[in-house]
């Protein structure tokens, strides 16, 4: 991930948003504790969703029903 990432934004790993979601095309890293993954930290703004008709933005904090884990959280 990029180490310049401008993360003012964040999400636990046990939310169903769209930070955590595999279709979220937005720019995101982990953060860990003790050595586990507790959140995710990402920029505000909004960015493409491959599950979602012509690729629509969606924020980081968003929720839908086509929501699938993120595969770094696993």
């Amino acid at each position: 991930m990029d180490k310049e990432l401008n993360c003012g934004m964040s999400a636990q790993v046990n939310q169903k948003t769209c930070a955590t979601c595999s279709f979220w095309q937005g720019p995101r890293k982990v953060e860990l504790a003790g050595g586990k993954i507790v959140r995710v930290k990402f920029p505000g703004g909004r960015y493409p969703c491959i599950a979602k008709p012509g690729n629509q933005t969606e924020t980081g904090v968003n929720q839908c029903s086509r929501w699938g884990k993120w595969e770094k959280l696993s």
